[in-house]
Parts: C-alpha cells; structure tokens; sequence
C-alpha cells in the first residue's frame, strides 16, 4: 500500500471512528425516540417557532414517527396516529385545524360532542395543557375521567434571559405595556388607568407597544408615556424594552402568555384574570385583576357572543357603562404600590427570577417531555 493511500484510508478510519462516535452517543436518542412534530407547519403554534426548543427530541417523518406531537390537533390523518395533543389556547381548540373552519366562538361550541369523541379516541395518549387553570376550564367542557386520566400539566419554556433583563430598581419605575392588539389587549382601560394614576406619581413611566393604536388616541397621550408602535418587535428593540423594564402589564381580555417572556426577564407581571393568571403568578410574583369579561367565560363564549365582533362591542358596551371602572381603580391602586414600594418590587423581582427557573425553563419542560413520550410509547 503506498503512502498516499494509507493516509488516505486512515483519513477514512478517522470518519468512520468519529461516524460511531456520533451513532453511539446519540443512536438511543434516535431508536428510542421517533417523535413527529410539525415544526414550521401551517398548523404549528406561533409560539413554537419563536422557542426554537419544543419538544427536545429529534423529528422524524411522518412515516417513520412513533408518536406525533401535535399542538392544538392535527389534521384527520395525524388524529389516526398515536398522539399527543397540547392546547395552548381554548378547549375546543382540537377542531381547529382538524376541520380548518372553525373561527369563530359559535363554530366552536357548536361542535362540542365531535371534540368530545376526538379526546376520547384510542389514539389520543395523552393531552397536555400548559396551565392547572386551563385544566379547570377544560374540565367545565370535558368533566370525562377516560379523558383527564390522560391529562398533565406541563408549562411552556422559554429562552433564559435572567441575565439580560437585570436592572438596577429606582424610585423611577418603568411600566412596559406590548398591546398586539388595541382592542383585544384593553389599551384603553390602561390608558385611563394611567392618567388618574399621573395625579398621584409624576415619576413613573408607562412604555405602550401599540401599533394599531388609533390616531386621535395617540395625540392625546398622556404624561409620561413612551410610544412605540413598531409590529412586530425585532429582537433587539424586545431585549431593551424588557430590559428597561421594572413592571410587566401582561393583560389580555381574550388570552395572553406574555406573562411568561416577561418571567424570563425575571420581571413581576401583571395579569387580568384569564384561565392562566393564577398559574402566572403563583410565587408571589405579581398581581392579578379582576376583569368583568373575559372572552372564555364558560357561561357567555358561544352564547352571549357568537363571534369575536359581538365580543368586541360587548367590551365597549361595558366600558361605556362603567363595568370597567373598579379595573381602572385597581389599576391605579397597583401603580401607586410598586411606585410607593421599592421593597415590594425588590421582593417579586427576585419572586419571577426563582418562578423561571422553577416553571419555564426548556430544560425542565423537556424532562416532562421525555416521561410523557416513554409512557405514550
């Protein structure tokens, strides 16, 4: 053999050699695991494709997948294979991409015994929700032992931006306020909030996301409000948005998981009552308000309003008629807290810093996972 063909083959040796390296490392990770999920689909969750991280295995193909991984259902083929549902947003919202019809609350509720019988299918192994308040909402539709038997409570991760959300806390604080949607996020009720709070505080400040904000609105601002309208957020401007942050106002009439990005920062939230917020701030971590509407209440979604638009006027009929007075009054309330309360910030800083690394970091979110998939298969 000459020399040029033994280097030539050790060079083969070498790639081979590192070839099993990589097989025996990883190969239990590959025969163990065959897990679909249909990242970057039309069907896959916007928050997914943000995270980057969910779930932590290694994608196959449809063909080849043990087990598909689906978020918020799948369409009538993936529902024939062994899978897992997980719903970030409405209990019924199995239907949606099944059918792709569904938008509207009524076209919802209207199918509630096809949904039924899709949880209660055989191929459905387990059904994961991101909150033990949306278990309870779910259980209000679906009070079925065959199906919560196969129900877990499983937070969603995000990227660890403790770090990059630190902050030293001054007497001036910052309140941040991403409104994707002016209606839907009740800027309104934060504004009017906002102005009756300056007569107490001239200090804070409240920095408002609102893209969609209407025109006559936005030359009337109040005091000491920053603007930015920008949609979407690039990450840079979200980094020092967060950063500059002391409060996060993480509110939503319809439904919201800001609350958690902001717990990344290590930030206390704010919530309106939706089927999360408890879980949000259950270590003390920030404060929740009461609200007289919200777009899930058990007893009106698909019955009093049928559609988002009747949704939407029943929220102004309420504003207009002083439904939303004592949220404006509790708003304040919580304004003049933080910004009379340095000690109180201090403490439920600290609270999100230890609720992150409890609840949403992707590596205890994949732990979970993992015990989810060897249970399925």
């Amino acid at each position: 053999m000459s020399i040029s063909q033994i280097i030539r083959t050790n060079k083969y040796i070498r790639k081979i050699k590192k070839i099993s390296e990589y097989i025996a490392r990883y190969g239990q990770i590959f025969s163990q695991y065959k897990i679909f999920f249909p990242y970057r689909s039309d069907l896959t969750h916007p928050l997914f494709l943000e995270l980057k991280n969910n779930p932590p295995l290694n994608y196959v193909n449809k063909k080849n997948a043990n087990l598909f991984h689906l978020v918020m259902g799948g369409s009538k083929r993936d529902l024939e294979q062994n899978h897992i549902v997980e719903i970030f947003d409405h209990a019924f919202s199995m239907i949606a991409s099944y059918e792709m019809f569904p938008r509207e609350p009524i076209e919802y509720y209207n199918r509630q015994e096809k949904i039924k019988a899709l949880y209660l299918s055989d191929k459905l192994k387990k059904l994961i929700f991101i909150s033990n308040g949306q278990r309870e909402l779910f259980k209000y539709y679906f009070n079925d032992k065959v199906i919560l038997d196969k129900s877990i409570v499983i937070p969603i991760s995000w990227a660890n931006n403790i770090n990059l959300g630190k902050k030293i806390i001054t007497k001036n604080i910052n309140f941040l306020f991403i409104a994707s949607n002016y209606n839907a996020k009740g800027v309104q009720i934060v504004l009017k909030s906002w102005n009756k709070f300056q007569s107490f505080n001239n200090n804070a400040t409240l920095t408002l996301v609102s893209h969609d904000i209407p025109i006559e609105i936005e030359k009337n601002l109040g005091k000491n409000i920053k603007l930015v309208k920008e949609a979407p957020l690039n990450s840079e401007v979200k980094f020092f948005l967060f950063k500059g942050a002391d409060v996060v106002l993480a509110f939503a009439l319809t439904d919201s998981i800001i609350a958690v990005e902001a717990t990344s920062y290590g930030k206390p939230v704010v919530t309106f009552r939706s089927q999360h917020s408890k879980d949000f701030i259950n270590n003390d971590n920030g404060m929740e308000i009461d609200v007289p509407i919200n777009m899930y209440d058990v007893d009106k979604y698909g019955i009093l309003w049928k559609t988002k638009q009747e949704f939407d006027e029943i929220v102004q009929e309420y504003i207009s008629n002083g439904k939303f007075d004592r949220v404006v009054d509790n708003l304040v309330e919580i304004f003049v807290r933080y910004s009379e309360d340095p000690e109180l910030l201090k403490e439920q800083t600290e609270n999100a810093i230890e609720k992150y690394y409890r609840d949403y970091t992707a590596e205890n979110r994949n732990k979970k996972l993992m015990e989810v998939y060897d249970e399925c298969e």
